[in-house]
């Protein structure tokens, strides 16, 4: 199963990189296509990409899933790890406001938009804050051991 599984993403990254030079190498029109140097319409490489993310979506999802499934204990540890991010997400959601400043109203359309917007830039913060603060705890606690 491994075997046959690497030979796939030799196959898949062999037709990425043919068609990443068909993409490159062609003098692409409105279109899409090349008429005059008959080259490859860029809606099948970008299909090719739709293929390409979906399974990597489904790889990400399947294989976690599956790891899981076979090891109760690490997936205990990793449902404690995404309970802690929906919480971080939950509260960033909450302490988000939802008012839309006179000079974005033109780009905003709704609240909902800017309560969206203002959660995530919150979550980051907090997210990028514990990192660097794991960061620095974990350089100095192996410095002091």
């Amino acid at each position: 199963m491994e075997k046959k599984l690497s030979i796939l993403l030799y196959v898949l990254m062999g037709l990425s990189v043919v068609l990443s030079i068909f993409l490159f190498s062609a003098d692409i029109d409105v279109e899409g296509t090349d008429p005059d140097r008959g080259g490859m319409p860029v809606e099948l490489i970008l299909d090719f990409c739709y293929i390409l993310v979906g399974i990597a979506v489904a790889a990400a999802i399947i294989f976690p899933a599956v790891k899981m499934a076979q090891d109760v204990k690490s997936a205990k540890s990793s449902l404690m790890s995404f309970a802690g991010l929906l919480v971080i997400f939950g509260v960033s959601y909450a302490l988000a406001s939802s008012e839309v400043l006179k000079s974005y109203e033109e780009y905003v359309t709704d609240e909902a938009v800017v309560k969206r917007v203002g959660a995530a830039i919150n979550a980051f913060y907090v997210l990028a804050v514990g990192t660097i603060g794991a960061t620095i705890y974990s350089e100095v606690s192996s410095y002091m051991k």
